[in-house]
């Protein structure tokens, strides 16, 4: 069986995650185990978490200020002492992350913006230059209809149980 995951999201590719699958692979790859009790990731498995990590490999992440303040906000429901110990975790991964910049009052001015919010307009942003992948539905579908690179974690889920021959 040969799993089709390289042909949504090919070696050497550039990722964006958006912010509940960044967190997912931060938890994850903290203890695996806080993946069936932390609220912030309950739509997600381990066997999430294996398939997008097993996706990852080989491949460079870029995130937003954005991006990485909202998984900042999203993991603030920690309790104590994990909350401090996972912080110090995540800011040893912010260095493994390239990081593109736009300004707030640019992002504002995208349609976008008002879709989405800023988080996701940056999100936007960065797909001119890099795959997003994405458990946002709505998001998707509108990067699709505008001919960006984009892969659903959907159809990642799928790609990894049907086989092709």
């Amino acid at each position: 069986m040969i799993f089709m995951a390289d042909r949504y999201v090919p070696r050497g590719a550039r990722i964006v995650l958006d912010s509940n699958l960044l967190l997912l692979l931060l938890i994850g790859s903290y203890d695996i185990e806080m993946i069936e009790w932390f609220k912030r990731v309950s739509d997600f498995t381990a066997a999430d978490f294996n398939l997008l990590e097993s996706v990852l490999e080989g491949k460079s992440l870029v995130a937003t200020p954005h991006i990485l303040t909202e998984v900042s906000n999203l993991a603030n429901s920690l309790g104590e002492p994990l909350k401090t110990n996972w912080f110090l975790y995540y800011g040893k991964w912010i260095a493994r992350i390239a990081e593109d910049q736009f300004p707030a009052s640019e992002l504002a001015a995208q349609p976008e913006f008002s879709l989405f919010g800023l988080t996701d307009a940056a999100l936007c942003k960065l797909c001119s230059n890099a795959i997003v992948i994405t458990a946002d539905y709505r998001l998707s579908g509108y990067l699709r209809k505008r001919e960006a690179l984009v892969v659903s974690f959907d159809e990642l889920r799928l790609s990894e149980i049907r086989p092709e021959f």
